[in-house]
């Protein structure tokens, strides 16, 4: 019954996967605020991040009578996001005729070869791609990772709480950094930043700079906030869920490319090396976006 849950749980990440984003980007859209996209979707982040961060510390309470009462706490909050769910409403210019898989297909092609010509969809996309993807890898080994700077289990559980919150604050000020980082270059500037935050905390081990690997999460998922925007403006409706669930695949392919090759580093070198390593990438790739988002500019502009 646990795996047949979780069977489900996987069928409605793939019907929300891009459709949530598209709703809520059309919805803006039929009322003249596309512009508020970031706002938005930033402040879905905050609270998303702010309801996982206090699941992580009351978790551990509600699970320590038996696992009965966590179970049923957890189920009761899937009903209410299924009964919030019902009273959701398509925008007008997102509802369209129910299509065959044909059709389907045929539109997401349609996606892919506007985002092979336009650079303005093809940046953003790898940027979440290639980039985005890095904090999904390393989150998984953070519990690893503070236990062995020296943390006890008990400040293991308040780590990773105070992380997702610092995951969802960059969320929730993504909004206010459009203006000034709102395009590849400046998120690609951003994502070198958080790179570097990584490599010093990493470097020095310590359970004193785990703030400054808090903030890597917190500047990427900002960059994710500012890239989705991007997105959301270039690619046409029609095919804006399709190409929003094309980038969530292309992410979850790419991380297992990126999880072999961590696993790979760290059993050869150790756990620090393979932190160091995924900083040194981001860093890398995010010096490429800037010379790509430069070379688009120039291209731009007039001689």
């Amino acid at each position: 019954a646990f795996a047949l849950g979780f069977v489900f749980w996987g069928i409605q990440e793939a019907f929300c996967s891009g459709s949530t984003e598209a709703l809520l980007f059309d919805t803006l859209k039929e009322n003249g605020r596309e512009d508020d996209y970031e706002k938005y979707a930033g402040r879905a982040g905050f609270f998303a991040g702010g309801g996982l961060a206090l699941s992580m510390l009351l978790g551990g309470f509600a699970a320590s009578g038996g696992f009965f009462a966590a179970s049923v706490l957890s189920a009761g909050s899937v009903a209410i996001s299924a009964l919030t769910a019902v009273f959701l409403k398509d925008a007008e210019k997102a509802e369209t005729d129910a299509v065959s898989w044909r059709q389907y297909t045929a539109g997401l092609k349609d996606g892919l070869f506007q985002g092979g010509k336009n650079r303005a969809v093809l940046l953003p996309l790898l940027f979440c791609v290639l980039i985005v993807i890095v904090p999904g890898i390393l989150e998984e080994y953070d519990q690893l990772y503070a236990s062995r700077i020296g943390l006890s289990i008990g400040l293991v559980g308040i780590w990773g709480g105070a992380r997702t919150g610092m995951e969802s604050l960059g969320c929730f000020v993504a909004g206010s950094l459009k203006k000034a980082f709102g395009g590849v270059i400046g998120i690609s500037v951003l994502a070198a930043v958080s790179g570097g935050l990584l490599f010093a905390s990493v470097y020095l081990f310590s359970a004193y700079t785990l703030p400054l690997y808090a903030l890597f999460y917190a500047v990427l998922s900002g960059c994710n906030v500012l890239a989705e925007g991007m997105l959301q403006r270039e690619i046409e409706s029609g095919h804006r869920a399709a190409v929003l669930s094309l980038k969530s695949l292309l992410m979850n392919l790419f991380g297992i490319v990126l999880y072999l090759c961590y696993g790979g580093i760290s059993d050869a070198r150790g756990m620090r090396a393979g932190f160091l390593t995924a900083a040194v990438y981001t860093i890398g790739a995010s010096i490429v976006f800037i010379v790509m988002g430069l070379g688009a500019r120039r291209k731009r502009q007039p001689f």
